[in-house]
């Protein structure tokens, strides 16, 4: 029959029928693009003209279609009483999944949305993408149906790590609302010094454009040291009357670029501001994310990581979006037997700490024309593969870095088909039985552009394929 939703724990039903909705019956309720739940009555009252039902469950949702009861009675059209199903002797059994969400569903998160309060629709959104994942834990997905999580405009400053690990995550999308494309075609000015430059940019157009916004700027060509503004960079002002942003750049290159430099400059509209100490990302234990696209996470210095994926996970990025992380103390993380596959354009910048983009332990990452600069500690790589690990980085660029661009160590393999390492003590680097794929690569402005030379054997069986 057909229900009307009230509350999370109560809908209504047409003309007196407190004779049927009894307490104990069990109720399947049919949620619409929420999908199907089960609930059990705890009571009902009949104000004319409708019956008010009250459930033991507060899981109702404003999509609520349709109720059925069951008859308390057994044989085949009768259903059991109220029990419970907590795993002990006697009981029904765990109930791991409430309802079954059967069609394309997506849930909305807002700046200026409420998790108390807010159901995850347009008009009265989540705060966070943690209650939408929240939404979801108790609900199966089924095979033919995506659930994507819509992160509108803004900055969400995070309490906690954004960690979605459900087992239908392969079906389950993180994306931000919008991004601009914008052509930078000159270097207006710059100010700064190594691993803090300000970097003023004339752009064709600042529609759209604010302080705050986040920029993943590539395919550099022209000027004085074009692949410096390569990255993700925060705007910290917008000059609208000469159509001029001024970007922050953890570029630890000494010479600031300079002249007619044109380049492709994404604006990205929504950033995670990790919490201290803790990752952006998280997915661990045989878990999966089905997508992630136009988001910056902004460390702020954290000591976490940007992306995490370890431990038999999977992450994709999608394709025709754009994924930055900007000041973590690493990147994006590939770990024990994970997979990232990176279909959109990925860029990470200013490491405090760590490497930019590193796969470990039997792991792959498959990010072609990524972007990695600004890492500022000694030792530590733009991209770095180790212990039978994949990159997939044709295209990439890494570009100032302390150390070395491009590395391959203890039977890792990088494919830097067209690959840049750009303003590095070492542009391309391999050791101990590790294999990098380079033809087209170039170095530029290294102390050392390949080492050992290309199509040489050297640092305990490291070979440079060109």
């Amino acid at each position: 029959m057909i229900a009307v939703y009230i509350s999370s724990n109560q809908f209504s039903v047409s003309t007196d029928k407190t004779i049927e909705f009894v307490p104990g019956r069990r109720l399947k309720l049919d949620q619409g693009v929420d999908g199907i739940a089960y609930s059990t009555i705890s009571g009902s009252t009949y104000s004319t003209p409708n019956t008010i039902v009250t459930t033991k469950e507060s899981e109702l949702t404003s999509n609520l279609v349709s109720v059925l009861y069951g008859v308390v009675e057994s044989g085949s059209e009768g259903s059991l009483p109220d029990h419970v199903h907590d795993g002990s002797e006697g009981s029904g059994g765990i109930i791991l999944y409430n309802y079954v969400i059967s069609e394309d569903t997506t849930l909305y998160v807002s700046t200026t949305g409420d998790d108390i309060i807010g159901d995850g629709s347009l008009s009265t959104p989540y705060a966070t993408p943690h209650k939408a994942l929240d939404y979801l834990k108790n609900k199966w997905i089924n095979g033919d149906a995506v659930v994507t999580i819509q992160c509108g405009d803004g900055s969400y400053v995070l309490t906690e790590t954004i960690s979605p690990n459900h087992p239908c995550g392969d079906r389950i999308k993180l994306i931000g609302e919008n991004v601009y494309s914008k052509s930078l075609t000159s270097i207006q000015s710059s100010s700064g010094s190594a691993g803090a430059w300000s970097l003023v940019l004339n752009l064709n157009n600042v529609t759209s454009i604010e302080s705050g916004d986040f920029v993943i700027i590539h395919t550099p060509s022209g000027g004085t040291r074009p692949y410096h503004v390569c990255g993700c960079h925060e705007v910290t002002n917008v000059d609208a009357v000469n159509s001029r942003i001024t970007i922050a750049s953890g570029h630890q290159g000494s010479i600031a670029p300079s002249g007619a430099i044109s380049a492709t400059v994404i604006i990205v509209k929504t950033i995670f501001q990790m919490a201290a100490g803790e990752h952006g990302l998280y997915i661990d234990q045989n878990n999966k994310l089905g997508g992630l696209g136009n988001i910056v996470f902004d460390g702020g210095g954290s000591t976490g990581y940007g992306i995490y994926i370890t431990d038999f996970s999977f992450l994709k990025i999608l394709a025709a979006t754009y994924v930055g992380t900007y000041d973590t103390n690493l990147g994006m993380f590939s770990d024990n037997n994970s997979v990232i596959k990176a279909e959109g354009l990925v860029a990470c910048s200013k490491q405090g700490a760590s490497h930019a983009i590193m796969a470990d332990d039997k792991s792959t990452i498959i990010c072609p024309n990524a972007i990695a600069s600004g890492v500022s500690a000694s030792g530590k790589y733009g991209f770095y593969s180790v212990y039978n690990s994949h990159i997939e980085a044709t295209g990439a660029v890494s570009t100032g870095g302390v150390s070395i661009g491009i590395l391959a160590s203890i039977r890792g393999m990088i494919r830097a088909v067209n690959a840049i390492a750009d303003e590095h003590t070492t542009g391309f680097y391999c050791s101990r039985g590790a294999y990098i794929y380079a033809p087209g690569a170039a170095a530029y402005n290294c102390s050392t552009d390949f080492n050992p030379a290309v199509n040489t054997q050297d640092n305990e069986f490291g070979y440079i394929d060109t």
